[in-house]
């Protein structure tokens, strides 16, 4: 009994600290959640060996959903727990219509004051409103977006720019709250001061070179298409134009230097730039390819697909999501349509086509990577991010190129052919030359008989040496003369009578 009762306690004294043991697992867990969920956000720490840092990497976000939050609110506990990790080294949520809050904390590791500017890398964001609690001033409270003259915001720039002042140690939280409609994606950047500057100037030499070398191929084409009045050739000078001008207006460009006091003047004209200048690319297309002749099927396609392409215009009257839905399905689906209708013209022998199958092949890879980075399938990049502009300019230029040599071959095919009909109407004039045959020249001719030696020394009558040598052919007659030596004067007068023809008997 004792031995039985014995082994009882061991099991009991087992099982309770088994039950202990479990209990201070699951605490421990609970602990590790609560502090996790509970814990303050990851420091960017700035130092004077850096010149930029990326703050995607440590930003909180929460979606404000239905109810319009300020500042005051976010900083109350409940939202507060509503912070969650970007865990990207951007921010990306896809087509969206929502504000977003987010949150970084911002130290300066350095030894003496600084002044950063935190840029959100999207020009097209409608409001962004920036809040520095702790700090006095304008510092405290700075505003950008599409939804403010560039003049009236915080910082006079296309991008969302706030500017940040930093003691030497100090540590900032910010809070941002991002409004868009659309494509929802931005790089969020901490630069310093000077290398702000900087990468302003040279952004800026980039943009010029760019729509520089777009200036010089829209000028090219368009004087090709007055001087030799081909449509191609216009075509593509608009193309060239619209993707200047999208380039421009996707950017914000126009709004920082030609008229910063308005907005939305190219906002909403973003779509409808793209719809013209989609149309363009598929009329120079049907011309280049000559498609209407050789690939009927594919023209009507690329018919309708011009239909849809100025769909997008409505955009100019009424902003709506599905224009942008519909601008990346276009967007995504014109390469098939390129693509496709020149490995169709390869495959009939046209080897101009190689060049523009090449030219397009670089536009709409950068196109559709631009396209699935705008729905959210792909992070943000900055090579994506840019790739349309590069690709674009390689891909017009390829196509200037092909052009011009498409039109010099016509040049010389009309030549050969010019050369053809010539050659084909101087043989034709040259047999009729051959055909017609002239007497010059002096003429052996017997002064008796009247008889002509040819060439070859024999006689023969001058009837049938000129018959031989002309056009010319012979009836005979008799003179009056002739009539009296032969027959007497008795015929002679008959003749000669007023009833008679005057070239004697026949």
């Amino acid at each position: 009994m004792k031995s039985s009762h014995s082994t009882r306690m061991r099991r009991n004294t087992c099982l309770i600290a088994v039950c202990k043991k479990a209990t201070q697992l699951v605490l421990a867990l609970m602990f590790l959640a609560v502090t996790a969920y509970g814990q303050t956000p990851d420091v960017v720490v700035a130092d004077e060996r850096g010149e930029r840092w990326n703050l995607a990497p440590a930003t909180e976000y929460f979606a404000e959903g239905d109810t319009q939050l300020t500042i005051d609110d976010v900083l109350n506990a409940p939202w507060q727990g509503m912070f969650e990790p970007v865990s990207a080294e951007s921010i990306n949520f896809g087509l969206q219509r929502q504000a977003s809050w987010f949150r970084v904390v911002v130290k300066n590791d350095g030894v003496h004051p600084a002044t950063y500017y935190m840029e959100i890398n999207n020009a097209r964001i409608k409001r962004a409103d920036f809040y520095a609690p702790g700090l006095e001033g304008v510092e405290a409270h700075q505003k950008a977006g599409t939804s403010l003259p560039v003049s009236e915001r915080s910082f006079p720039y296309r991008t969302g720019v706030f500017a940040l002042k930093l003691n030497p140690g100090a540590t900032q939280t910010i809070y941002l709250r991002v409004y868009h409609r659309g494509s929802y994606r931005f790089g969020l950047s901490l630069w310093e001061e000077s290398a702000f500057l900087t990468h302003h100037t040279l952004r800026s030499g980039f943009y010029g070179m760019f729509y520089g070398a777009l200036a010089i191929m829209f000028l090219f084409n368009l004087v090709l298409f007055v001087l030799f009045k081909d449509r191609s050739f216009l075509w593509l000078s608009i193309l060239i134009l619209c993707v200047g001008l999208y380039m421009v207006a996707y950017q914000r460009i126009d709004a920082q230097y030609l008229w910063p006091d308005r907005t939305n003047i190219s906002g909403s004209r973003v779509n409808v730039i793209f719809g013209v200048g989609l149309f363009a690319a598929i009329c120079f297309s049907r011309s280049f390819l000559d498609l209407a002749r050789h690939a009927p099927r594919w023209n009507l396609v690329y018919r309708v697909f011009a239909g849809l392409s100025l769909v997008l215009c409505v955009d100019i009257v009424i902003e709506r999501i599905w224009t942008d839905w519909l601008l990346q399905i276009v967007g995504g689906t014109a390469p098939i349509l390129f693509l496709g209708g020149a490995i169709t013209r390869i495959r009939q022998g046209y080897r101009l086509a190689w060049g523009y199958l090449i030219a397009w092949s670089l536009a709409c890879a950068s196109m559709v990577g631009f396209a699935l980075l705008g729905v959210g399938v792909l992070p943000h990049h900055v090579l994506i991010e840019h790739a349309p502009k590069v690709g674009f300019a390689i891909g017009l230029a390829l196509n200037s190129i092909g052009l011009w040599q498409r039109f010099k071959a016509m040049q010389e095919a009309h030549a050969d052919n010019l050369d053809q009909q010539v050659a084909e109407r101087t043989r034709e004039l040259t047999q009729a030359l051959e055909n017609v045959k002239t007497l010059k020249g002096l003429i052996p001719i017997c002064s008796a008989c009247k008889s002509i030696r040819d060439d070859e020394g024999f006689w023969t009558r001058v009837e049938t040496y000129i018959m031989e040598r002309s056009e010319a052919d012979f009836t005979h007659g008799i003179c009056p003369d002739c009539v009296t030596e032969l027959y007497g004067t008795a015929l002679k007068k008959r003749a000669s009578s007023p009833e008679q023809e005057p070239g004697g008997l026949s």
